[in-house]
């Protein structure tokens, strides 16, 4: 009786869209509180979009055997610690210093 004197003197009614009343379970930031499935579909969209700008891209370098064996003689002398692009910059650098002193 009392629950039906409430409702009875209850004026407001949300409005509710149709999307919002089939809404059922838990939501998704909750079903993936660290977000992987987002990253993964985000690395995701991010390779297609890599894959249409190449797409057009018709040229596919290839280097002959003798310049890649060259290449990793070289890379096995430089005998590196941290990124290749910092040891082939002080590799540049000593090269020319050499040259100066030449």
């Amino acid at each position: 009786q009392r629950r039906l004197e409430e409702q009875e003197g209850a004026t407001f009614h949300p409005a509710i869209d149709a999307s919002q009343r089939s809404w059922r379970g838990v939501g998704r930031a909750m079903r993936d509180p660290e977000g992987i499935m987002t990253r993964m579909r985000l690395a995701r969209l991010r390779e297609l979009r890599e894959d249409d700008e190449l797409d057009g891209c018709t040229f596919q370098p290839q280097i002959d055997q003798r310049s890649d064996e060259l290449m990793q003689e070289r890379l096995g002398r430089l005998q590196w610690v941290g990124s290749l692009h910092d040891a082939l910059y002080e590799d540049a650098q000593r090269r020319r210093e050499r040259q100066l002193d030449a």
